[in-house]
Formats: C-alpha cells, sequence, structure tokens
C-alpha cells in the first residue's frame, strides 16, 4: 500500500453548498484508509475543516476548482472521486486524462465524462437516458453511504414516542440552510393546531441569526428545543417521531433509523433520488413550489392527527436500507486502484 499512489478525493464544502458532500466522503474515506492511501482536495472555504481533522484525514484545501486539478496531478493518483454538484471542465479533464475517474454524486456537472457512478437508490435520472455515453453505474440502497455511528430505533421505542400528547417532530433543513427555511418553519408551526415539542436541528456552518430563532421560539406556542449539533444530532433526534428536512443525506439516515420524514425538494429534477423510498412508504416529498413549506406545515398537523400513518411509515423503514454502503463502495474503489 505505501508504493501506491493515493486515491484522491474531490470535495465541495462551503457555506453555500453545504457539508452533505464531505460527510458522505468522509465516511467512505474511513472505511478506505484500511485498504489504500487516501487524500483529500476540498475545495470551498473553511465550513466543515473541523470534520476533517477530527477524522484525522490527510487533506489539502484547495481555493478554486484549478487548484484542485494541480494538487491531484501532483499525486499521480490512479483513482480520483469527486463528490459534488459542479467541477470545471478543463479541470476535471487534466485529471480525467490520467486517472479513473469516480463520483459519489448522483447530481454532477461532468457526469457523463466519469467512469464510475455510485447511486444510492435504482431509481435514474431521466436524462441521464438521453446521454450518448455515461459511466458504469453501482446501484441500489446497498451503496447508501451512512455514518457509522447511527443505530436504529426500535418499534417499541418509536411507538412510545409517537403516542405522546405533544407529539416530537425535527426540523433540520441541512448545515447551511441558506434561504432560513428553519427560522420559517419554526414560524409556520408555531401556528399548527397540534401541539408539539419541536426539535431545531442547525448545522455547524448555519450562518443566519440565533437571536431570531430565539426571539421566535419565545413567542412560540409550541415547546422548543434548539440543538447546535454534527455527529451528536441523532442521539436527540433518535426521540422524534417526525422530521421535516430538504432532502439529502439526512432523508436516507432517518430512513436507516426509522424516523419518518417530508422532504422540501430544493430542485424538481431531483425527485428521482428519493422515490425508492416513497414507494416503500418511508417517506413524503414535496417539490420546491412557493407554498411548500406550507404544505409541509399542513403534512406535520395531519401525521399529528393521524399517528398510525407515522406508525406505518416508521414500519416502511424496516430492512430498507443495508449496513456497510462506505465498505462496498471502498472496497470497490480499492480494486479500481490495483
Amino acid at each position: 500500500m505505501a508504493d501506491q499512489p493515493p486515491i484522491v478525493f474531490v470535495v465541495r464544502a462551503s457555506v453555500n453548498d453545504g457539508l452533505g458532500h464531505l460527510v458522505r466522503s468522509l465516511c467512505v474515506l474511513r472505511e478506505l484508509t484500511r485498504r489504500a492511501r487516501v487524500h483529500l482536495l476540498k475545495v470551498g472555504d473553511a465550513s466543515g475543516s473541523h470534520l476533517i481533522h477530527e477524522a484525522g484525514m490527510d487533506w489539502t484545501p484547495c481555493a478554486t476548482d484549478d487548484h484542485a486539478a494541480h494538487e491531484a496531478m501532483a499525486r499521480q493518483p490512479k483513482v480520483a472521486v469527486f463528490d459534488t454538484l459542479t467541477f470545471e471542465q478543463a479541470a476535471f479533464e487534466r485529471i480525467a486524462e490520467k486517472a479513473v475517474t469516480v463520483s459519489l454524486s448522483p447530481v454532477f456537472s461532468q457526469m457523463v465524462r466519469v467512469r464510475h457512478l455510485f447511486h444510492r437508490t435504482v431509481f435514474a435520472d431521466p436524462a441521464w437516458a438521453k446521454e450518448p455515453a455515461f459511466p458504469k453505474i453501482h446501484s441500489g440502497l446497498r451503496y447508501a453511504v451512512l455514518p457509522a455511528w447511527l443505530k436504529r430505533v426500535s418499534s417499541r421505542h418509536y411507538r412510545e414516542q409517537v403516542q405522546e400528547e405533544r407529539l416530537a417532530v425535527a426540523i433540520s433543513m441541512g448545515g447551511t440552510d441558506a434561504p432560513n427555511r428553519t427560522l420559517a418553519l419554526l414560524k409556520l408551526l408555531g401556528h399548527c393546531p397540534a401541539r408539539l415539542v419541536l426539535f431545531v436541528a442547525l448545522g455547524d456552518a448555519y450562518t443566519h441569526s440565533y437571536e431570531d430563532l430565539l426571539k421566535c421560539a419565545a413567542a412560540n406556542r409550541q415547546e422548543i428545543i434548539l440543538l447546535k449539533s454534527n455527529e451528536s444530532m441523532w442521539r436527540a433526534l433518535k426521540n422524534v417521531s417526525l422530521i421535516v428536512c430538504a432532502g439529502g443525506l439526512t432523508t436516507y439516515e432517518a430512513a436507516y433509523i426509522g424516523l419518518p420524514t417530508i422532504n422540501i425538494l430544493q430542485r424538481p429534477e431531483w425527485t428521482y433520488l428519493f422515490e425508492e423510498l416513497v414507494a416503500a412508504g418511508a417517506c413524503r416529498i414535496l417539490p420546491p413550489l412557493p407554498d411548500s413549506l406550507d404544505l409541509a406545515a399542513g403534512m406535520v398537523a395531519d401525521l399529528a392527527a393521524n399517528r398510525e400513518q407515522l406508525t406505518q411509515m416508521h414500519l416502511a423503514t424496516k430492512g430498507l436500507i443495508p449496513e456497510g454502503g462506505a465498505r462496498r463502495i471502498a472496497a470497490k474503489l480499492s480494486a479500481l486502484n490495483q
């Protein structure tokens, strides 16, 4: 392993881009370090840097895509893994000329040019069928990348929680929540006819005013618990019966744990990413419409009035997502590096 070039990961993380790609890549990197040398190239601002330090990864911060391409080629990798929505084509081609390219993100501006895609669902973007060339796809829930510390909730525990008079509902809109939908939902759910206890989960990169949240909480008729966490978030959220989120890794983590979700998607074309979970009955999705937040609040009220529906959504998660997604991807990346 010492005489092999490192497998290079190119990951974007910033206030605007969020931390989801970085969190996913770190899960795979932890598994991969047992099999190969690795190096992480993080493109963006300082957001999430502490997560890399805590993971003990060898890494380089990069200001631009061109900088990342330069750092990648200096290490002469046989395999380059991308986890980002966008990457400049010229910079990508410099890496692809020498390395086998892989994407961990099913949404990627250079998708048609990568060699391999790891995709967490069997559902595909309809636009992929129109492409004359496309990467080899490794697909299915078995490739869903989830943190190793996640623990499933038992049905006994869930039934106890869902029968509480005040329904416990979490709001988790992503690490940065650029449009501040957290505050908007907190205000809307304050008018919900059901009695709720709201767990408001704020990511490390949440940049909006905490004071505004506290003022809203003080004037809100619901009970409210504010959480600022990352890895420890699920220690608290395992006690909720429903999560309202932005649609992303949180949705899959919740389904693995056993918690139903309402997902307010950031883009309408991303529906396919959650269709498998919707078909199983584990979650619901809303497109990004002007009244999506109002519709989500209405769904919360409806489910609070029908706890059996929530219980059925919980039961639909059982056995849906297997363990070991990051390990399976790491094994295949290691094989590509031989």
